[in-house]
């Protein structure tokens, strides 16, 4: 009987250690499947869909002590030359260390988002000091990521020192909703590209 007892007991156990491991994989199976929805598959930064989610949430957040939250719209200078030039796998490694290099600039401290081929996004909230169509801590933060930038990186001895244009829209006095916000982001990007690059505009300055 106790042999018995002990099968039964076993058989148990392993049936529990069964279902919980195949609980395990289907829940980091359903991570990983989130994950790859919502982030970039090159740089493993949030996507656009996430953009579209986490930008609402941050204008819902300015409140009277931070009444602003700034879009930049950033553009890589000259991506399709390294293309062209060098590759898609050297291409591909540049967007990556490209994307790193904005992180940095940040000190990590606010969201970068790669919405498509060489433009990002980057999320700056709790802005307080926006004056005049200007912010002094948004003008610090582009500054670091055009110097960040210049330092340059090395791929396969190709060394590369690149440069980025950027668009700055800032809610609620360029836009209240993601889309228009975006949009003029976008439009200040193109006249920044288009003065000679290497630059960045406000939104105001486009429709003044």
């Amino acid at each position: 009987m106790t042999s018995v007892e002990s099968t039964v007991d076993d058989c148990k156990e392993k049936s529990f250690v069964i279902v919980s491991r195949e609980i395990t994989e289907k829940r980091a199976l359903e991570n990983q499947l989130k994950f790859m929805a919502y982030h970039d598959s090159l740089t493993s930064l949030p996507n656009r869909r996430s953009f579209y989610e986490d930008l609402p949430e941050y204008i819902s957040t300015a409140c009277s002590a931070f009444p602003n939250v700034g879009l930049l719209y950033i553009d890589g200078d000259n991506f399709k030359a390294i293309n062209d030039q060098y590759g898609h796998d050297v291409g591909d490694q540049f967007l990556t260390y490209f994307a790193e290099k904005l992180q940095i600039s940040l000190d990590y401290k606010f969201n970068v988002y790669r919405i498509g081929g060489d433009e990002f996004v980057i999320i700056v909230d709790q802005i307080n000091d926006y004056v005049n169509g200007r912010s002094n801590g948004l003008d610090k933060i582009i500054q670091s990521i055009q110097e960040n930038l210049r330092k340059g990186w090395t791929i396969d001895d190709f060394y590369f020192s690149p440069t980025s244009s950027i668009g700055v829209a800032m809610f609620p006095d360029d836009g209240s909703s993601v889309d228009e916000l975006l949009d003029n982001a976008d439009q200040a990007l193109y006249i920044a590209k288009k003065n000679g690059k290497n630059n960045y505009i406000y939104s105001n300055t486009v429709h003044s």
